[in-house]
Parts: C-alpha cells; structure tokens; sequence
C-alpha cells in the first residue's frame, strides 16, 4: 500500500502499524530497512521520528543515526515526552555519553513530570538499571506508586527487590497488603507467584496460593503451589503439585514434567 499509494492521506497510519509491528526486530533485517526508509521519509516530523529513536534504543542499532535525530527533536521542547527522554538517555549511554544523560533526565524533567506516575518510574527504571542515582530513583519510584498504587506496588516491589531490600518490597506487596484480598483469586495468584519466584516470603505466598487453589483449581495454581514447595525444599509436595498442574491441564506444558523431572532428580540427591 505505502508503495502503490505513496500520497494517500493513510500512509502516516500505515507506517505507524509497521513501526509497532516491526519495534521489537522479529526479522531484524527488515526491520532495519523498514525503519531506514521511515527515518529517510520522515525526516521533518518528530511524531514520526520518534518511532525511529525508540527502535533505536530498543534495539541497540543506527546508535549515531538515533542520537542525532534525538538532538534533532530535542531542541523543541514539546516533544519532550517521558518515552522519548527515556530513549535518548539509552542511546546516550549506549554511545559512552553517560555523563550527557543529567542534561536530559534532571530536576527540569522531574518538575514537569511530578505528577505523572509513569514518567517517574521510567525515570526511575532507568538509574536504577544503570545502578547510579539510586536514592533519588527509589524516591521517585514511590512517588509513582504513591500516585497510582494499583499500578505500580508491584513494580515498586521489583525495584526493592532488585536492590536488595526485601523488607522493603515486604512493606508495600507483602503479608499486611495481601491479608485484604483473600478471596480475590485474581490478586493472590500474582502475589504467590512473584514471591514464588524470588524465592522469599514463601509462607505468605504458600497461604495465598492454597486460597486461590481453593477458590480456582488451576494448572497454573497447582504449577505455582510447586513452585513454592520446590523453593522451601518440599519435594515431594512440589512433585504432587506439579503431578496435579498435569493431570488438571487439558494440554499440559512442557515445563511441568520438566520440573518433576527437575525436582526427582534434586530430591533423589538430597536421599544419598
């Protein structure tokens, strides 16, 4: 279409659809070629070019060819949305123009964002990532969750648990918060299976996955429940679980009997 129809008022909207389809670089030669071909089109509409900044960044690829285009649009201060602030300060970090970054991502930035959740936590993201700022992107952090709870205490509950905090992480996603919601099996099965797999908290996780179980049997419960088990070395509880996770699932997953096996080869060590 964009090639048979190359002045019609929908190019702009085709090349958009492209644009997300081709972001994540499936087939990464088209996708280079594709956005070479937008960069070249839209070389005059920051809307447009942003798409290219952030395959850029995404992708770690036409780093010079993303920063100068970044500088580019930078100058007009309306197009200093978070996302693409977030994506030149990767490509400044990808290009060793790390000490660049404060000129972008600074109190400027943070004063014009204060009240907006997102563009914090992508603040904060970014520093903690990079491990560098951490006090002040940990404040930031809790300022979203502050804002918009619903959406970001498990984000705020990954950031602590990044850097280690578990008590932390335990004060905003941990037992006082989930004890509220024990017949909500679509609040317990999440927080069973992020404390599953961090490996922490596991008696709290234990009790909330046996209450969802309880209120919903599910494979993926049951593969959560031997998640736990395996995690608090109840192998033989975990290897049930899983035997359950199969025999519940109408096509079961290939990781449950991976697990079993995973989880008889442990245990049969722990018998020598």
């Amino acid at each position: 279409f964009i090639d048979e129809a190359p002045d019609s008022k929908l190019v702009d909207e085709a090349y958009r659809s492209l644009a997300s389809f081709h972001m994540y670089a499936q087939d990464p030669d088209r996708a280079q070629i594709f956005f070479k071909k937008l960069h070249e089109k839209y070389l005059n509409n920051p809307e447009m070019l942003k798409y290219f900044i952030q395959y850029s960044a995404l992708n770690a690829t036409s780093i010079e060819d993303g920063l100068e285009t970044a500088e580019k649009i930078y100058v007009n201060e309306s197009n200093r949305t978070p996302e693409f602030i977030r994506c030149y300060a990767k490509l400044l970090a990808m290009a060793g123009r790390g000490r660049e970054i404060i000129n972008i991502y600074n109190s400027s930035y943070i004063n014009k964002f204060m009240n907006d959740p997102a563009a914090l936590f992508a603040y904060a993201e970014f520093w903690i990532d990079r491990k560098q700022n951490v006090v002040d992107a940990v404040q930031k952090a809790e300022k979203a969750f502050e804002l918009d709870p619903g959406n970001y205490r498990i984000p705020l509950a990954k950031i602590f648990v990044e850097l280690g905090d578990h008590n932390s992480a335990m004060n905003v996603y941990g037992p006082q918060y989930i004890s509220k919601y024990m017949n909500d099996p679509a609040t317990l099965y999440p927080y069973a299976h992020f404390w599953g797999e961090i490996g922490k908290n596991l008696d709290s996780a234990l009790n909330a996955v046996n209450k969802f179980i309880q209120l919903n049997p599910t494979p993926y419960g049951y593969d959560t429940l031997s998640l736990i088990y395996w995690r608090q070395q109840k192998y033989e509880e975990a290897i049930s679980a899983e035997e359950k996770a199969i025999e519940l699932s109408e096509t079961p997953l290939p990781r449950y009997q991976a697990r079993i096996d995973q989880l008889k080869k442990e245990l049969k060590g722990k018998k020598k």
